[in-house]
């Protein structure tokens, strides 16, 4: 597989994948999951 096909896959995937509803961001997963299992955050 060449670069050029590999840069294009991962360009439709960001595309569907942000369409996704269920999609967690990096952010997303930081603040939910690390920061309330150290109990940084409360509801």
């Amino acid at each position: 597989m060449n670069n050029t096909n590999q840069v294009e896959t991962l360009r439709q995937y960001i595309k569907t994948t942000k369409d996704d509803w269920n999609y967690i961001t990096p952010i997303d997963f930081y603040n939910d999951y690390y920061l309330k299992k150290k109990g940084l955050l409360f509801d």
